[in-house]
Protein backbone atom coordinates (compact mmCIF):
# COMPACT_ATOMS: atom_id res chain seq x y z
CA UNK A 1 0.00 0.00 0.00
CA UNK A 2 1.30 3.25 -0.69
CA UNK A 3 -0.20 6.64 -0.01
CA UNK A 4 0.52 9.36 -2.71
CA UNK A 5 0.07 12.65 -1.44
CA UNK A 6 0.14 15.54 -3.94
CA UNK A 7 -1.35 19.14 -4.96
CA UNK A 8 -3.20 17.92 -7.82
CA UNK A 9 -1.47 18.45 -10.53
CA UNK A 10 -2.52 16.16 -13.47
CA UNK A 11 1.60 14.89 -13.30
CA UNK A 12 1.91 13.70 -10.40
CA UNK A 13 -1.45 11.04 -10.79
CA UNK A 14 -0.12 10.84 -14.19
CA UNK A 15 0.28 6.55 -14.26
CA UNK A 16 0.48 5.83 -10.15
CA UNK A 17 -2.91 5.11 -9.25
CA UNK A 18 -3.90 1.29 -8.87
CA UNK A 19 -5.07 -0.87 -6.66
CA UNK A 20 -2.37 -0.23 -4.33
CA UNK A 21 -2.31 3.62 -4.35
CA UNK A 22 -4.17 5.77 -2.45
CA UNK A 23 -4.27 9.53 -3.49
CA UNK A 24 -4.82 12.32 -1.66
CA UNK A 25 -4.94 16.14 -1.80
CA UNK A 26 -1.96 17.44 0.38
CA UNK A 27 -3.64 19.26 3.17
CA UNK A 28 -1.21 22.26 3.10
CA UNK A 29 -2.96 22.94 -0.31
CA UNK A 30 -6.30 22.15 -0.31
CA UNK A 31 -6.30 24.26 3.53
CA UNK A 32 -4.25 26.91 1.22
CA UNK A 33 -7.17 27.05 -1.08
CA UNK A 34 -10.22 26.96 1.20
CA UNK A 35 -8.70 30.33 2.88
CA UNK A 36 -7.61 31.93 -0.43
CA UNK A 37 -11.16 31.16 -2.56
CA UNK A 38 -13.10 31.42 0.39
CA UNK A 39 -13.83 35.21 1.80
CA UNK A 40 -16.26 34.51 4.61
CA UNK A 41 -14.69 32.18 7.66
CA UNK A 42 -18.49 31.13 8.59
CA UNK A 43 -18.38 29.74 4.54
CA UNK A 44 -15.08 28.63 5.31
CA UNK A 45 -16.07 26.82 8.77
CA UNK A 46 -18.54 24.79 7.19
CA UNK A 47 -16.59 23.64 3.88
CA UNK A 48 -13.90 22.28 6.58
CA UNK A 49 -16.64 21.04 8.92
CA UNK A 50 -18.15 19.05 5.54
CA UNK A 51 -14.89 17.57 4.61
CA UNK A 52 -13.79 16.23 8.43
CA UNK A 53 -17.43 14.78 8.64
CA UNK A 54 -16.34 12.85 4.82
CA UNK A 55 -19.11 14.30 3.10
CA UNK A 56 -17.27 15.23 -0.45
CA UNK A 57 -20.74 15.21 -2.11
CA UNK A 58 -22.20 17.84 0.10
CA UNK A 59 -19.09 20.22 0.11
CA UNK A 60 -19.06 20.34 -3.44
CA UNK A 61 -23.35 21.02 -3.38
CA UNK A 62 -22.22 23.43 -1.08
CA UNK A 63 -19.71 25.28 -3.05
CA UNK A 64 -22.08 25.10 -6.10
CA UNK A 65 -24.71 26.91 -4.04
CA UNK A 66 -22.43 29.51 -3.30
CA UNK A 67 -21.03 30.33 -6.78
CA UNK A 68 -24.81 30.47 -7.41
CA UNK A 69 -25.65 33.14 -4.47
CA UNK A 70 -23.13 35.53 -5.25
CA UNK A 71 -23.26 38.79 -7.46
CA UNK A 72 -19.83 39.28 -7.19
CA UNK A 73 -18.03 38.74 -10.34
CA UNK A 74 -14.47 38.24 -8.42
CA UNK A 75 -16.20 35.98 -5.78
CA UNK A 76 -17.72 33.67 -8.56
CA UNK A 77 -14.35 33.44 -10.02
CA UNK A 78 -12.74 32.12 -6.89
CA UNK A 79 -15.54 30.26 -5.87
CA UNK A 80 -15.45 28.37 -9.89
CA UNK A 81 -11.54 27.66 -9.01
CA UNK A 82 -11.87 25.92 -6.26
CA UNK A 83 -15.19 23.65 -7.02
CA UNK A 84 -13.18 22.54 -10.06
CA UNK A 85 -10.16 21.94 -8.06
CA UNK A 86 -11.92 19.88 -5.76
CA UNK A 87 -13.92 18.19 -8.37
CA UNK A 88 -10.69 17.24 -10.01
CA UNK A 89 -9.41 15.96 -6.81
CA UNK A 90 -12.22 14.54 -5.04
CA UNK A 91 -11.30 11.46 -4.63
CA UNK A 92 -8.37 13.17 -2.87
CA UNK A 93 -10.46 15.42 -0.48
CA UNK A 94 -10.65 13.31 2.60
CA UNK A 95 -6.70 12.01 4.13
CA UNK A 96 -6.00 8.72 4.29
CA UNK A 97 -5.90 8.59 7.88
CA UNK A 98 -10.00 9.36 7.81
CA UNK A 99 -10.66 6.73 5.15
CA UNK A 100 -11.80 2.72 6.50
CA UNK A 101 -7.94 1.59 4.58
CA UNK A 102 -7.03 -1.76 5.85
CA UNK A 103 -3.53 -0.13 6.71
CA UNK A 104 -1.12 -3.41 7.30
CA UNK A 105 1.12 -3.42 10.64
CA UNK A 106 4.39 -1.40 9.93
CA UNK A 107 7.84 -4.40 9.58
CA UNK A 108 9.27 -4.79 13.13
CA UNK A 109 11.63 -1.37 13.49
CA UNK A 110 9.37 0.68 11.87
CA UNK A 111 6.92 3.50 12.81
CA UNK A 112 4.12 5.05 10.71
CA UNK A 113 4.39 8.99 10.79
CA UNK A 114 2.00 11.92 9.31
CA UNK A 115 2.91 12.74 5.51
CA UNK A 116 3.51 16.30 6.57
CA UNK A 117 3.95 18.59 3.33
CA UNK A 118 6.59 18.63 1.26
CA UNK A 119 7.02 21.65 -0.30
CA UNK A 120 9.47 22.92 2.48
CA UNK A 121 11.85 20.48 1.55
CA UNK A 122 11.47 20.36 -1.97
CA UNK A 123 12.05 24.75 -1.50
CA UNK A 124 15.59 23.53 0.58
CA UNK A 125 16.72 20.93 -2.17
CA UNK A 126 15.42 23.36 -5.12
CA UNK A 127 17.47 26.50 -3.24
Amino acid sequence: MRILNGDGGGWIKGGLIDDTVHFQLDPFHLNRDIIRKVRDKNQRRKIMSLLKEKKVESTLAYLKELLESTTDEKEAGRLTELHTYFFKNKDGLISYQQRDLNIPMPPAGVVYRNLGTMKHHICDIIA
